[in-house]
């Protein structure tokens, strides 16, 4: 729906980028406003001084640079930027995560990963599917 709202968006794959992204905004106000046990074993191994605010920022980064490039998709770099930024912002705390469930400092970091791992296995699989797409229908016109 929003592709359809925003004219400068291009179609499904920019509205998915920026529902995404207004969701990792969300997620990451909520890393800053409401820290949990849970969520700081995840974290807190980690030989830097991460926190909770820093992964919250990190969350608030990576959605306003998925929504604003989704919605710009029309530039080619800016389309780019938000892809990358829908995949690797829930990617890096994916593994961060999974390394914390492996190592027992996080018991319940596994399904985190999960979690987070997932919405970038949808944008990653939604992207590579529409310009799989894209470049099938350029073939079909050529040969026509």
């Amino acid at each position: 729906m929003p592709d359809r709202l925003i004219h400068t968006a291009k179609g499904v794959l920019d509205g998915l980028l920026m529902i995404h992204g207004a969701l990792y905004v969300i997620l990451g106000w909520s890393w800053v406003a409401y820290p949990s046990p849970g969520r700081l074993a995840g974290i807190h191994w980690l030989p830097l001084a991460v926190t909770e605010h820093h992964v919250g920022w990190w969350w608030i980064i990576g959605g306003a640079l998925a929504t604003a490039g989704a919605a710009l998709s029309r530039c080619r770099w800016m389309h780019t930027l938000a892809v990358m930024a829908a995949v690797g912002t829930p990617l890096v705390l994916a593994l961060i995560f999974a390394a914390a469930w492996l190592t027992g400092e996080a018991p319940r970091g596994l399904i985190t990963s999960i979690s987070y791992g997932s919405w970038a296995v949808v944008v990653a699989w939604v992207s590579i599917r529409t310009a799989t797409d894209a470049i099938r229908a350029a073939r079909q016109r050529e040969d026509s």
